[in-house]
């Protein structure tokens, strides 16, 4: 196995960067932090087969770079970022192979602890959404089987730790950063950030309307946006994806512009005519297949949900309201 990259934070901590792949064609970073001797793994990956083997590997490699036996037995300490299934899957591999405690912060917790019940209520504010949306029949089912494949291999596990904002929890700092997910966190190892899915090298993160998920949206993502950008400057940001991040203040800057930008093409598509989610999406994206019809809609939608709140767009159908059932909204641009 090729050697693990790793980082020394300034007072010394060593951050290790295990890459492995969540879904077919779809990598993540999982840290191991060697905390003067005890050992911390955030995030474990999505539970699949091929994932858990690169984690006891990646472990096994980075013995051999300090020269000692290392394996996930010899972990003291789980700490999660958020509660997305590419980052907590993993866990009951982990749990047959160690009793070290687990952390998540609060407005995530459920999430870990209460899966099949979150997973219910999740199901069902995203199909209202999606009929809202304008997504049709058939759309909505293939959503719901694939959301379905996706979630079933994880069941409910205990928490031991749950955390709050600007709490120090073994020498880590706790950021609490809502948007991509509502217990998100960022966890500051002296000058090195562990951006999770908040901030990412390349890409921006995807975002959802907090019609569907509590405390997330894109208000919520561009003010912890800020948070991080009132701390001082770090030597290196450490995403959940994608390469490691020279200037984390940077970054910031180029996603809200980029969302700045996204948010004028709802205005401008809205100010054409009357349209539901979906066909602001279809503007906005073009043409999608299979689970990326919806990540389109998601994204547009928590655009749409933003503008509207501000008072930029109004429902161009406000009668739909007064109907029985889930109706389908159409924007306008005031």
């Amino acid at each position: 196995m090729t050697t693990i990259p790793m980082q020394t934070t300034a007072d010394g901590r060593q951050i290790f960067t295990i890459e492995v792949e969540v879904f077919p064609r779809f990598n993540a970073n999982v840290y191991v932090i060697n905390n003067f001797g005890k050992w911390f793994i955030v995030d474990t990956g999505s539970g699949r087969d091929a994932c858990n083997q690169q984690i006891e590997q990646g472990l096994a490699q980075i013995g051999r770079q300090i020269g000692r036996s290392l394996s996930t037995a010899d972990l003291d300490l789980i700490l999660l970022t958020h509660g997305h299934i590419d980052h907590f899957g993993g866990l009951p591999y982990l749990r047959q192979q160690t009793e070290a405690p687990l952390a998540i912060h609060a407005l995530d917790y459920r999430v870990i602890s209460y899966f099949e019940e979150r997973r219910m209520l999740d199901m069902r504010r995203t199909l209202d959404f999606a009929t809202e949306s304008g997504m049709t029949e058939a759309q909505r089912e293939q959503l719901y089987q694939m959301r379905q494949l996706f979630r079933s291999s994880y069941r409910s596990m205990p928490v031991q730790h749950v955390l709050e904002d600007g709490q120090t929890f073994h020498d880590l700092i706790v950021h609490h950063t809502p948007g991509h997910s509502a217990g998100q966190v960022c966890y500051q190892v002296d000058d090195v950030l562990l951006t999770a899915d908040h901030i990412l090298h390349s890409t921006t993160p995807h975002q959802a309307p907090e019609r569907i998920h509590n405390n997330s949206g894109l208000s919520h993502y561009l003010e912890s946006l800020d948070k991080i950008g009132r701390l001082s400057p770090f030597k290196i940001g450490l995403g959940g994806h994608e390469a490691p991040i020279p200037d984390v203040h940077q970054r910031i800057a180029d996603i809200k512009a980029f969302h700045a930008k996204r948010l004028d093409k709802v205005r401008v598509s809205c100010q054409e005519r009357p349209k539901t989610i979906s066909e602001i999406s279809l503007d906005i994206f073009g043409p999608r297949e299979g689970f990326h019809i919806w990540l389109a809609i998601e994204e547009t939608g928590a655009h749409v949900e933003y503008l509207f709140l501000r008072g930029e767009l109004s429902a161009a159908n406000p009668e739909a309201f007064e109907q029985e059932g889930i109706p389908v909204i159409q924007y306008v641009k005031n």
